[in-house]
C-alpha cells in the first residue's frame, strides 16, 4: 500500500489534484450562482487558455445558460479567475439500441451477403457484413 500513497504523491498526480480542486471550486461557483431549474444540469468540463468550457445535456439548457453567460462571466471575475469566454457544448448521449433479429429466408441471405462480399471495402461493408450472416460465419 506504501508504494501506491508514494505514486499518487507525486508531481503529475499533485497537479492532477490541483486541476480537479480548481475545476470542483469553479463548479461550486456556477452552481450557487445560476438558478436553481439549470445550475444541476450543468457540468463544469474545463479551463482552458482563459476559456471555461460548459458541458449541458440539452438545447433548452444552453438557452437558458447562454442568457446568464455575462452576469456568470462577471462573477467568475468577481471571484478571481482569469476568464473571458464561457463555451458552452452540448453533449448526445449514445443511445445502445438492441438488434432486432429477423428471419430472413437463406436463398435471399445468400444474395445479399453475395452483393455484400462484392462491394468495395468501407464501413458500409462491415456493416452489411454484420447484417447479413450465413450459419458458417
Amino acid at each position: 500500500m506504501e508504494p501506491i500513497k508514494k505514486l499518487l504523491q507525486n508531481k503529475f498526480f499533485s497537479e492532477l489534484n490541483k486541476r480537479k480542486k480548481e475545476i470542483d471550486n469553479l463548479q461550486n461557483i456556477v452552481s450557487s450562482y445560476l438558478p436553481d431549474s439549470i445550475n444541476k444540469k450543468i457540468i463544469v468540463k474545463n479551463l482552458f487558455k482563459n476559456e471555461l468550457i460548459l458541458e449541458v445535456k440539452n438545447n433548452p439548457t444552453a438557452h437558458m445558460l447562454k442568457m446568464h453567460q455575462s452576469d456568470l462571466l462577471k462573477e467568475l471575475i468577481n471571484e478571481k479567475y482569469e476568464i473571458n469566454k464561457i463555451k458552452v457544448k452540448i453533449t448526445i448521449p449514445i443511445y445502445q439500441r438492441k438488434k432486432t433479429v429477423v428471419k430472413i429466408p437463406d436463398s435471399v441471405n445468400k444474395k445479399l451477403v453475395t452483393i455484400s462480399s462484392n462491394m468495395s471495402a468501407s464501413p458500409l461493408k462491415e456493416i452489411v457484413k454484420d447484417l447479413f450472416k450465413t450459419k458458417d460465419d
